[in-house]
């Protein structure tokens, strides 16, 4: 099974805890080299956890001139909230924090270096029951096994 270094995981958490909330711990100092973090974000769909300070999702936009569309799961919802270039500030669309996961569409056929702020502070993560996207910003090169082991015979998938 492969590791979860610096990837992301849409959790899918059984129906026995439909109204159950449970709290990840993630330390996102393993995906960061000083105070920032650089992506290469090849063309089309790429799937992100963010690793920074809050920030609106429109601010993408701005910093991203290849970007056309982002994609957002709110699990809490269980649903995606979508902004486009033309419709940068989808005001259903929460801001991006720390250990979401989202999807960015990149157009054109290059690879675009992006590079942003991170953050060095541990944060807890609530999983709702159902799917749920998230980065993962544990310490790097856990094992899987050892990640969600926590959560016992109430996670019975990860992808």
């Amino acid at each position: 099974m492969p590791r979860l270094i610096y990837a992301l995981a849409v959790l899918a958490v059984g129906a026995a805890l439909a109204a159950d909330t449970r709290v990840a711990l993630a330390n996102p100092a393993a995906a960061i080299h000083g105070d920032v973090i650089t992506t290469e974000l090849q063309p089309g769909w790429n799937m992100l956890g963010w690793l920074g300070p809050e920030t609106p999702v429109s601010e993408l936009f701005e910093v991203v001139p290849e970007l056309e569309r982002v994609s957002v799961w709110l699990a809490e919802h269980q649903r995606y909230e979508r902004a486009t270039r033309t419709n940068p500030s989808n005001g259903r669309l929460p801001p991006l924090n720390q250990g979401r996961g989202f999807w960015m569409y990149i157009d054109g056929t290059a690879t675009v270096q992006w590079t942003r702020p991170g953050a060095g502070d541990p944060v807890l993560l609530s999983l709702h029951a159902g799917r749920n996207l998230v980065g993962w910003t544990g310490r790097e090169a856990m094992p899987v096994e050892e990640a969600v082991a926590r959560f016992g015979d109430a996670l019975p998938r990860l992808f």
